[in-house]
């Protein structure tokens, strides 16, 4: 079975026989169609030539860094991945998601995912949200200072308005404050950062989302617009994710503490005053970090708990309780981009808990 999914699976794979001794003895024990068709058509190489001999002879190029990776996969048991984008002369560049996982008997796979369609289809996201900022936020924020400077005449008797007039005009401004809350949402949607590789003590994230939140800076990164959230978080929430070190973007994993604490702020049950508690965990998988985020809140119905993780679902109209439907898409996406998960669990009524995780590192870079 496993070998009929080796010939048959429409990607790359590349087996490899690893000398843990000595590098330069191992070489390419076996490969399916895909990869010799991927190799041919991208490297111009002809597999069938680089089968079987030692690569200090036919490899000599991968000796300084693939190789060696490959003898700490067959060593340690754990899979690797990472991207790696050629171009070659004469041909477009394509960029693949490279899977290196151990196989046995001191064997590793490598598998060759094409992802440039996808990594494509991601810079033109970028390359239309840098028009974006330009194009739609500029003039936005042009009209609402002539807004800011036309209401300072009203405010000051310079103009005076029948009280409709004054109405319209409140409407105008609440029309421009939305319209530029959800451009910047929808900006901090698609510019999610990449987990960099970078460690960082965890807690240093959080408390930076909790004074950011307690201050009342809430117009930051796709939040503008949104009541000001003046809570006092230091003395109603339980924030403890001290002791962690972990791996990836610390500005990007601060956006999804202070989305899902302004989560719980705004969504508090009317009834009950709000608690709130972040904490942190190691899991009985090596290297994973569980985070939680629990509230007392309003809670999501059951049946919701993953449609609210998709860009723009939201279960109240913005009139009730503004929002632009992409924060918690944002948060998944920047999780996903550090190779995690994230999910909620709650009953409707209760509250709601949600859950992300993160690998750990060594000593902190930041």
């Amino acid at each position: 079975m496993h070998k009929q999914v080796f010939k048959t699976v429409g990607i790359a794979i590349v087996v490899w026989k690893v000398d843990l001794l000595d590098s330069g003895k191992s070489c390419m024990a076996d490969f399916n169609k895909e990869a010799r068709k991927a190799f041919s058509e991208q490297w111009g190489l002809d597999m069938a030539q680089k089968h079987h001999p030692p690569a200090s002879e036919a490899w000599p190029e991968l000796l300084g860094d693939f190789i060696p990776l490959l003898q700490e996969v067959s060593k340690s048991g754990e899979t690797q991945s990472f991207h790696y984008r050629y171009a070659n002369a004469g041909r477009l560049p394509k960029t693949y998601n490279v899977i290196v996982a151990p196989a046995g008997d001191e064997h590793v796979s490598v598998v060759y995912m094409n992802i440039t369609e996808s990594v494509r289809r991601q810079e033109d996201l970028e390359w239309f949200a840098a028009a974006a900022s330009h194009d739609l936020l500029s003039p936005l924020r042009e009209l609402g200072a002539a807004l800011s400077h036309f209401e300072k005449h009203c405010s000051r008797g310079d103009v005076v308005f029948p009280e409709k007039a004054e109405k319209w005009l409140g409407f105008l401004r609440q029309g421009i404050d939305r319209m530029d809350y959800v451009t910047e949402g929808f900006l901090s949607y698609v510019k999610t950062p990449d987990g960099d590789g970078a460690s960082f003590h965890l807690h240093s994230a959080l408390k930076a989302a909790a004074k950011c939140l307690a201050c009342g800076n809430v117009c930051q990164h796709g939040n503008k617009g949104c009541p000001a959230v003046r809570a006092s978080i230091a003395t109603t929430a339980k924030l403890n994710c001290q002791g962690y070190i972990v791996k990836g973007n610390r500005d990007a994993i601060e956006t999804v503490f202070r989305q899902l604490i302004q989560n719980a702020l705004k969504y508090q049950h009317p009834s009950r005053p709000l608690v709130l508690e972040v904490k942190a965990s190691r899991t009985d998988i090596e290297g994973v970090i569980l985070v939680s985020v629990e509230d007392n809140g309003m809670g999501v119905p059951p049946e919701y708990l993953e449609d609210i993780f998709k860009p723009s679902k939201r279960l109240h109209r913005f009139s009730e309780i503004p929002g632009n439907g992409l924060g918690l898409a944002t948060c998944r996406r920047i999780l996903e981009r550090h190779g995690g998960a994230v999910w909620m669990e709650s009953d409707g009524q209760s509250g709601s808990t949600v859950y992300f995780n993160l690998m750990e590192a060594g000593p902190p870079d930041v």
